[in-house]
């Protein structure tokens, strides 16, 4: 592998459809806990590329509890 730091690349030393076949061949494993706090905070907490946050927010409600 090669980083480019100033450039923001990174360059993977991977055969023509090395990449491709991962992504057919990829499954998703089974949860290491189904039960307790760890399961808890997995429910809750979203993934790290949208900032791991446990409330989306304002924008992604759809009631308010004013409304009831």
């Amino acid at each position: 592998m090669k980083l480019d730091a100033n450039a923001g690349r990174l360059k993977a030393k991977v055969w023509d459809g090395g990449f491709a076949r991962r992504k057919r061949d990829w499954k998703p494993r089974d949860p290491e806990f189904t039960s307790g706090y760890l399961w808890k905070y997995a429910q809750q907490v979203g993934p790290a590329r949208n900032g791991a946050v446990t409330h989306p927010g304002g924008a992604a409600e759809t009631t308010c509890y004013a409304d009831y």
